[in-house]
């Protein structure tokens, strides 16, 4: 795949910023840019008070990686997805948070925008990665694939050092790795050497434990005890992206909802069961918070928080608002980004 430069980056960037209909390149996935919106402080400081608790309910045992032995914080960088009508309406906040990804993916596609929108917003998003003295930079493994094209324009942008497995990053860096546990067959000792460097999650990558343990979602252990008649979403406890995800509603709620023409993304309950009994792995489900509805657009928040040393706290750094028109919310062809600041 073509590496991707910052110039080249800006010079597919064809309008202004504040056109509705931006189009941009990031490897070989294009996307929309839209308008940027504005996040309530309380909103904010609500988020910061739940990954209080977040914190506490996701910290692995033992603790592998440097932010976990050392920190004892997960990450030095989360990122909460959430309704964004929820968030808009500053009511039970709680209830519209998805998921918090401890190693979340597409900080290249935020910086891309924060760049061109916000430049102030890369600055603050830098610095949760240069206070550490020790930082050495960005690595991706090999099960990251051509996805390593985000990664490295991260790097980029942030003016920090990018490592594939060509180049080997130094042995005392604290480093930002991109990979899971199926690299660690391949890798053997490296492996262990750079989760135990990392600020991130490894091999620990999707584990969504923490949401049973905080009461946000519970076990599937019989498919008869799902709530049908109310509708939920089942993911596999670990896992990441929108692989093993099914949305469910009952048809009496989905006309309610949708009327005649529902959204694509929604599953029936032939492939609910299918998706959990052909599984090998364990499923989760959670109560069913939809997305913010624009047209036939849907809308979901992707909000970063970075761990702030000196402060010892969480601090929101910037985030995105992500829509398609389908109820499976992510990055895809048509789908439109635009800074949440």
């Amino acid at each position: 795949m073509e590496k991707m430069s910052i110039e080249r980056i800006e010079k597919i960037i064809d309008q202004g910023p504040e056109s509705k209909n931006a189009r941009i390149r990031l490897g070989d996935w294009e996307f929309s840019i839209g308008p940027k919106r504005e996040i309530e402080p309380r909103t904010i400081g609500s988020l910061e008070a739940y990954l209080d608790k977040y914190t506490r309910a996701a910290l692995p045992y033992p603790p592998i990686t440097y932010a976990e032995r050392v920190l004892e914080i997960p990450s030095c960088l989360v990122r909460i997805d959430a309704s964004l009508e929820t968030l808009a309406n500053g009511a039970e906040i709680e209830k519209g948070i998805y998921e918090v990804e401890a190693r979340p993916a597409g900080l290249g596609v935020f910086l891309t925008i924060a760049q061109r929108d916000n430049p102030e917003t890369v600055k603050r998003f830098g610095e949760v990665f240069n206070q550490f003295e020790g930082f050495g930079g960005f690595v991706t493994l090999p099960s990251i694939g051509p996805r390593m094209e985000d990664t490295r324009t991260a790097a980029e942008i942030l003016k920090l050092p990018f490592y594939e497995l060509d180049r080997t990053p130094p042995n005392d860096a604290l480093l930002w790795v991109r990979g899971g546990n199926e690299d660690r067959q391949n890798l053997g000792k490296i492996f262990d050497r750079l989760e135990h460097q990392s600020l991130c999650p490894v091999s620990g990558h999707g584990d969504k434990n923490y949401l049973l343990k905080m009461g946000l979602a519970r076990l599937v252990n019989s498919p008869d005890k799902l709530p049908w008649d109310e509708g939920f979403v089942i993911k596999p406890l670990v896992g990441s992206k929108m692989d093993g995800v099914a949305i469910y509603l009952p048809p009496n709620r989905e006309r309610e909802y949708f009327g005649k023409n529902p959204p694509q993304g929604l599953s029936t309950r032939s492939k609910v069961l299918s998706l959990i009994e052909k599984g090998s792995r364990p499923f989760i489900f959670q109560k069913i918070s939809l997305p913010m509805r624009e047209i036939d657009q849907y809308i979901i928040a992707r909000l970063y928080f970075g761990w702030k040393l000196r402060e010892n706290k969480w601090k929101f750094v910037g985030g995105l608002w992500n829509s398609r028109p389908n109820l499976r919310v992510h990055g895809a062809s048509d789908a439109t980004f635009g800074l949440l600041y």
